[in-house]
């Protein structure tokens, strides 16, 4: 006896069947009288749907699950509710290999809310059409950005521009940091000028991986000795150091005032320029800390008393890069 098998048949379906020979010459008989067969219903439920989970981000939401191990397995209908218990609505049927991992993709549109909690639960389909038992419900949302991923949270004390109270001023007095050119203090010495713009780090998240700087400075200073000339540097001070290093990436100082002046510029005259510069510290030491410091500074590498007038520019910014 010879049989065939025909795959992709539906249960409860007739199907109409008849048949003919044909020899090695290729020459067919006449066809039998028809057949009629229907593929049987099948009663059992199929397994219940395993490892399923839900999770968001602010457009999607992605359901994933594995597919019971069922030979006649149809696929997995995806049930959705705004409260959890009751009032669920058939949100998509997804086909599916037996035995498999599959997932599926919510995505947000208008006719959704944000911030609002749906629940899910899952059962699988037979080709009978029978359906096993729901899942445990499960739930996620489409979440607006929080707080904690604003790139400017952890900043204090930024100076957005140079204000007449603190900058458009004379400053007489020096001011004394220690330095540490190596970064370790152990060379440690000491610098006079005059700290233009200041910044206090809050907490600084382990996400951060560097901050954009921006510094800058429109300054004069009444006597610049011959052939010497004032220098700037951005600074950083780590949270429970006692000296300054150079900031990472920020070159170790650049000429300020003076450059190109031969003789010196007496207290009449004086001598002004500008600083700008714009870099990325990699944030080394002070991320998961608080209180890190940087600062724009200004100073000769032989300092006199002679005063300084800041009266324009932006300070200092930082932004946080995250990963």
């Amino acid at each position: 006896m010879t049989k065939a098998v025909i795959s992709g048949v539906a249960t409860g379906t007739q199907y109409d069947v008849k048949v003919r020979a044909r020899n090695m010459a290729g020459k067919y008989s006449a066809m039998s009288s028809i057949s009629q067969i229907t593929v049987p219903t099948k009663t059992t439920a199929p397994g219940n749907v395993t490892s399923h989970s839900a999770t968001s981000d602010p457009i999607s939401i992605t359901i994933k699950w594995t597919n019971p191990s069922d030979t006649d397995l149809k696929g997995v209908e995806i049930y959705y509710s705004t409260s959890s218990g009751s009032g669920f609505s058939l949100l998509a049927s997804v086909d599916g290999v037996p035995g498999t991992a599959n997932e599926f993709n919510w995505n947000y549109e208008d006719t959704l809310s944000l911030n609002q909690t749906y629940y899910f639960k899952l059962r699988a389909v037979n080709t009978s059409l029978v359906a096993g038992s729901y899942t445990t419900e499960i739930s996620a949302q489409f979440s607006t950005i929080g707080t904690s991923d604003v790139t400017m949270n952890a900043i204090s004390g930024t100076y957005s521009s140079m204000v007449s109270s603190v900058f458009n001023s004379e400053s007489v007095t020096q001011d004394a940091i220690s330095y540490s050119a190596n970064g370790t203090g152990s060379d440690a010495t000491t610098l006079n000028g005059y700290m233009a713009a200041l910044i206090t780090l809050g907490s600084i998240d382990s996400s951060v991986s560097g901050f954009l700087i921006n510094a800058n400075a429109l300054a004069s200073k009444r006597t610049v000795a011959t052939s010497k000339y004032s220098y700037s540097i951005v600074l950083q001070k780590l949270s429970g150091n006692s000296w300054w290093s150079t900031a990472a990436n920020s070159g170790n100082y650049a000429v300020f005032l003076g450059a190109g002046h031969a003789t010196g510029q007496g207290s009449t005259d004086g001598i002004q320029a500008s600083f700008a510069t714009s870099f990325i510290d990699d944030a080394t030491g002070v991320t998961s800390t608080s209180g890190a410091q940087y600062g724009l500074f200004l100073w000769e590498t032989t300092e006199t008393t002679a005063a300084y007038w800041v009266y324009g520019g932006t300070g200092l910014t930082l932004t946080e890069l995250k990963r």
